[in-house]
């Protein structure tokens, strides 16, 4: 199910920006500065959507306001949700297409505007995800941006923090599911393709990647993430997702146990990537119980 946008007249396009916050002081300035320098003809809107800050992320934003008419903010403080920060900033929205960033990454030149090109011919579409540039110790130049992972061997999806979508087709899926408070984008993603809205990328519209820094860190957002695993094959299993297979999940227990014993003799990157893999192992075992579906 595609749609093309009229373009004939610019004037006539609004762009929406959505971007859900919290407490992001220390990082939104530069994602508000990289906004602020996109370079787009069209009218288009910034809406910041504070989940509940406790720092000075909203003060960061007035100030950034004087200096950015089209730079709105506005409050989501009923839950403490990114699904629920993201729908409320599609329902202030005035523009015909949604674009999602986050607080603590960095939109690259260009993204706008290769954002809403993407999504003249397409009504889903995702962008390429840099990690160069806010990381150090990162042996690649790219991450993943979803399209090319079968999480539970099922669809591509769209990461959160470089997604575009139309109204049209974000209102004729109820936008994002507050029942997931993380990977809301996957859950989004899978929803929106089964309806019809097959997602396409975004070639010309880059976003900098921020990692967490510490191996401790990376553990802990596996364990999160990864118990929503179990809640995802639980949904989608009925429409064709699946388990990994026992023998690639002990294979990856061993690979676990062998390399636990040489943790501190490894090289940062090494020790990130071990933690990650013991986070997601930790938080599918964990998933699996917690909503009474097997996923390891």
């Amino acid at each position: 199910m595609q749609r093309s946008i009229d373009v004939v007249d610019n004037r006539r396009v609004v762009v929406s920006v959505i971007v859900p916050v919290y407490n992001c002081e220390a990082t939104l300035g530069a994602q508000l500065q990289a906004l602020r320098d996109q370079a787009f003809d069209a009218p288009w809107e910034i809406i910041v959507v504070d989940n509940g800050s406790t720092d000075g992320t909203q003060a960061l934003v007035e100030q950034y306001r004087a200096t950015m008419p089209n730079l709105t903010m506005t409050s989501a403080l009923e839950m403490k949700n990114g699904a629920f920060a993201r729908n409320r900033g599609a329902a202030v929205a005035r523009g015909e297409i949604f674009l999602f960033c986050d607080g603590d990454d960095v939109v690259a030149p260009g993204w706008v505007s290769g954002m809403s090109r993407a999504l003249r011919e397409h009504d889903f579409v995702v962008g390429q995800i840099e990690v160069a540039t806010l990381n150090e110790d990162v042996p690649e130049k790219y991450g993943n941006n979803g399209t090319n992972d079968r999480l539970l061997n099922f669809l591509p999806y769209a990461i959160g923090c470089n997604m575009g979508v139309t109204r049209r087709a974000f209102e004729s899926v109820a936008g994002f599911s507050t029942a997931y408070s993380k990977c809301m984008d996957i859950e989004f993603s899978w929803r929106t393709q089964l309806a019809g809205y097959s997602l396409h990328e975004a070639p010309r519209a880059e976003v900098h990647y921020r990692y967490r820094t510490t191996a401790w860190a990376h553990l802990k957002t596996a364990i999160s993430f990864s118990q929503t695993h179990a809640a995802l094959y639980k949904r989608f299993a009925r429409f064709g997702a699946k388990r990994m297979p026992m023998k690639q999940v002990l294979e990856r227990y061993k690979g676990i146990v062998a390399s636990l014993p040489q943790f501190w003799k490894l090289t940062r990157p090494q020790r990130i990537g071990l933690a990650f893999e013991v986070g997601v192992s930790i938080g599918r075992l964990w998933g699996s119980l917690r909503y009474l579906t097997l996923y390891p």
